[in-house]
């Protein structure tokens, strides 16, 4: 029977599997931050970038873990609500055992050890959610750069389809040098962001892997054990949120790769719309690499993270939990979901 206690341990392996990869991750990380500094310093010379993305990125980070706070302190009022139903344990001892039934069904209750774990669960939840933050966080930073290449190529491509265009029939040689050379610096910067995306994505895709499915499985198990059972109002409160929380999660997680992967291929429709007079190969190339190469995170190869992926998840959800019930139901263990939390 799937019972609603095997998402405590699913948590915890979620945040051991998350704490491994990222020390596994340390080991290359100042390597990689060397090479990302020299790259961003080109950028802030070369297009004058003035988009705060520390702010972004501080925003981003306290969002995140206001909401997993709230949602902590949640289920912690539930669990002291539900002790009501077992006035033997104290609201302590009650949150403790029931939290990590996977640890106490093994060795006897004590109070230090349930200080430690409490302590090691509300770590746990930092990792969790830093994980999300540290993917969404690399996404924006290199979604900004390829806007900023894009951005570029629109002014240049504008200006010189009206007022440069005369002096196309005064000096065609002399225009026609710079107009090549200001398209292979691009070709170059494009190729140089699109290498550091290949690179991280090879360093962070184990990440990403993980990240979706342990959130995937999560919102199938709440979803499971949720639905159809008798909730008081500090439970409903928990379920609810929680619930929207993890959504939230994979959601906004799927936009900012998708944004990656848009801009990216932002480019495409301006390179499209070039000038006769100003067409050459770097431009083709470039068109090329857009359609066939375009950068992105993905999950260790078995999926790309696009805007087009949040639907595809929310497909793959309502069939799993479909399954899911049908199959509870053929081996009639259907009735734990009419019970309340004191049950």
């Amino acid at each position: 029977m799937v019972s609603i206690f095997l998402v405590a341990p699913l948590f915890h392996a979620q945040v051991t599997g998350t704490l491994l990869l990222f020390i596994k991750l340390s080991r290359e990380w100042p390597k990689f931050l060397n090479k990302i500094s020299s790259i961003d310093e080109c950028f802030v010379k070369r297009y004058k970038s003035s988009t705060n993305l520390r702010r972004k990125i501080y925003v981003l980070a306290v969002s995140a873990y206001a909401l997993v706070n709230v949602l902590h302190l949640l289920a912690m009022v539930k669990f002291q609500i539900m002790k009501d139903c077992h006035n033997s344990f104290t609201g302590f001892k009650y949150y403790i055992k029931k939290h990590f039934h996977y640890v106490f069904d093994l060795i006897p209750y004590n109070t230090i050890t349930g200080v430690i774990l409490l302590a090691s669960s509300f770590v746990g939840l930092y990792i969790w959610t830093y994980g999300d933050i540290f993917i969404a966080s690399t996404s924006m930073i290199l979604t900004t750069r390829f806007h900023e290449i894009r951005e570029r190529i629109y002014i240049y491509t504008r200006a010189m389809s009206t007022r440069e265009r005369r002096l196309l029939k005064v000096l065609p040689k002399d225009i026609q040098k710079l107009d090549l050379l200001f398209w292979k610096e691009i070709r170059r910067d494009y190729n140089m962001m699109s290498k550091l995306c290949r690179k991280l994505n090879s360093l962070i895709s184990n990440v990403i892997l993980l990240d979706y499915a342990s959130n995937l499985i999560l919102i199938l198990f709440q979803l499971f054990t949720g639905l159809g059972r008798k909730y008081t109002f500090p439970e409903m409160m928990y379920f609810y949120f929680s619930f929207g929380y993890m959504t939230l999660r994979i959601s906004l997680l799927s936009a900012f790769g998708g944004w990656l992967y848009e801009a990216g291929r932002a480019s495409i429709h301006i390179l499209n719309m070039v000038p006769t007079e100003i067409y050459n190969n770097e431009i083709s190339k470039l068109i090329h690499q857009m359609h066939n190469c375009t950068p992105c995170f993905t999950g260790k190869g078995f999926f790309r993270i696009t805007k087009g992926l949040t639907l595809n998840i929310a497909a793959a959800i309502i069939t799993y939990e479909l399954v899911l019930v049908q199959f509870n139901q053929t081996k009639g263990n259907s009735d734990h979901v009419n019970q309340s939390a004191c049950k």
